[in-house]
């Protein structure tokens, strides 16, 4: 029987790279929702039809709509199943725990997010950062935002879940590479 394993991660923390280890050593399958969607739509399938319809009209996309593109994708797999970023709120969650069985949730969050925004404001054009007025304490607020908004669903999640926090500080790790296979592996 396939397992399905949940990733939730902070903005900037890794996701990709964490999955891509996650999947290299359980030999499973990534479903990346943003993806997929994308996917879909191009397709042309009748549930991409779907989709954009939704798109077009600058609705949100219904959770049962979200649950059978999952479910679809999840079917064409006999190996084990990741999930990136999904479910985003307890309606989501609640529907999806009525399909599938999760057996583990990861959450990657950010602890030194000083340390982050001054790496991402470093990135930015200085005639760009000035022109919008960005400054690393802007940087950080939309990092904080974010981590607050995921820490909702994390929150219920972890009650129900077999449940790993991975914390990530950039500014401690030599290697997240290496970081996330330890993790991985002693999880």
């Amino acid at each position: 029987m396939k397992k399905i394993q949940i990733v939730i991660a902070d903005y900037n923390s890794g996701s990709q790279t964490f999955c891509e280890k996650l999947n290299e050593i359980n030999s499973s399958k990534n479903i990346d929702l943003r993806e997929l969607i994308r996917s879909e739509i191009r397709e042309k399938s009748v549930l991409g039809k779907e989709i954009k319809d939704c798109i077009d009209k600058g609705k949100l996309l219904d959770t049962n709509l979200i649950n059978k593109l999952i479910t679809k994708e999840i079917s064409k797999y006999h190996s084990d199943i990741t999930i990136l970023n999904y479910p985003r709120t307890e309606e989501q969650y609640n529907s999806l725990i009525k399909i599938i069985n999760i057996d583990k949730f990861w959450h990657l969050k950010l602890d030194n997010i000083d340390y982050l925004a001054k790496k991402e404001y470093l990135k930015i054009d200085k005639n760009y950062s000035a022109k919008y007025d960005i400054t690393i304490e802007t940087i950080k607020k939309k990092i904080i935002t974010k981590q607050n908004e995921y820490q909702l669903i994390v929150d219920i999640m972890q009650k129900d879940l077999n449940y790993t926090l991975i914390s990530i500080d950039y500014g401690k790790e030599s290697s997240m590479i290496d970081y996330f296979i330890d993790k991985i592996k002693s999880a």
